[in-house]
């Protein structure tokens, strides 16, 4: 919302409404009426009844045109007394401090319906899929009167296939006497749907499927090391606290440390029809599938095991991991 009109312009403004004064007002109402310091217009016109509060005739007559949607102007002493003379309202200013301010309610267009304009134009266009609309530069913030049904509508759109550029003529409101022109010009780029974190996952947390949502990213965004299916993801674990809903890389990821060094971990000897387990020590650091040495606590040996899970390692020819993954490469 703007302030004030300059004085020049409050002039130039006030001038144009005094042609709406009534050349023979009518009698004074017989009680006395009191002045609106704050006025709230909808439409393009200000009535003697938005000034004034207890007015008993002519109350819809018009006395002023209505700033733009979304401006404001104070309207003087000395104007608010010539139209209470000329209507012959019972009301004088008791200071030059006696003001009226007057706003012109609006809605604002906002970027994702222009977006979403420019979108559908380009559809037509034959362009298909969702676009990320990259405008140059910034619109100004572009207030519609209240009762503008069509918010916008587009005029004279060109676009380039190749470059992705568009430029064009954004009517605001369309279809409506107080309609605006804005010229404007952008590039339209193409997205791809990606797997991305859908909450925050601790690093040497494993990622589940459930973890994972799809969020759209820029296609000329998505590089090389992007990770682009689930499958790279789940089983592995972040290397550092991730926002979600951001496209992933693969530095971002690693195999998740299930076996530390010089923990205490289960041993687990497979054979068909037979299943041993024992305490061991791990004399290092093992991620899913790493063969690791573990000493085993009782005898004191050394052997190789198979990290299988977390705390878990196994030996012998069913030893396998429970879970799979994708180490990204």
């Amino acid at each position: 919302m703007h302030g004030p009109l300059s004085t020049i312009a409050a002039a130039a403004w006030l001038s144009l409404c005094a042609g709406a004064l009534a050349a023979e007002p009518p009698a004074p109402p017989a009680s006395p009426v009191t002045l609106r310091p704050s006025v709230t217009v909808e439409g393009p016109t200000v009535r003697l009844s938005d000034i004034f509060l207890g007015v008993e005739r002519d109350a819809a007559a018009i006395v002023a045109a209505a700033p733009p949607p979304g401006e404001r102007v104070v309207l003087e002493a000395r104007w608010l007394d010539r139209v209470a003379r000329a209507y012959r309202v019972n009301w004088q200013p008791t200071s030059r401090l006696d003001r009226v301010s007057l706003v012109r309610a609006s809605q604002v267009l906002d970027r994702p319906r222009i977006d979403a304009l420019i979108q559908q134009a380009l559809a037509k266009d034959g362009v298909a899929g969702e676009l990320e609309i990259e405008l140059d530069g910034r619109l100004p913030e572009i207030q519609l009167p209240v009762d503008a049904e069509e918010p916008a509508s587009l005029a004279r759109l060109q676009f380039d296939r190749r470059t992705m550029r568009f430029t064009g003529v954004l009517l605001a409101p369309a279809n409506h006497p107080e309609s605006r022109r804005y010229s404007i010009a952008g590039r339209a780029h193409e997205q791809a749907m990606l797997p991305a974190l859908g909450r925050r996952v601790a690093p040497g947390e494993m990622i589940e499927e459930r973890d994972l949502v799809w969020t759209k990213v820029r296609a000329d965004l998505v590089g090389p090391t992007t990770l682009t299916e689930v499958d790279q993801i789940v089983g592995l674990s972040p290397k550092r606290v991730l926002q979600p809903n951001r496209a992933l890389v693969v530095a971002d990821i690693e195999a998740p440390i299930l076996v530390k060094k010089n923990s205490i971990v289960t041993v687990t000897f497979r054979h068909p029809g037979m299943e041993l387990t024992a305490k061991a020590k791990a004399t290092s650091n093992g991620t899913l599938g790493d063969t690791i040495s573990v000493i085993n606590i009782a005898s004191n040996k050394s052997i190789e095991a198979v990290v299988v899970g977390r705390g878990s390692v196994a030996i012998g020819p069913g030893a396998r991991p429970r879970l799979a993954y994708n180490n990204g490469n």
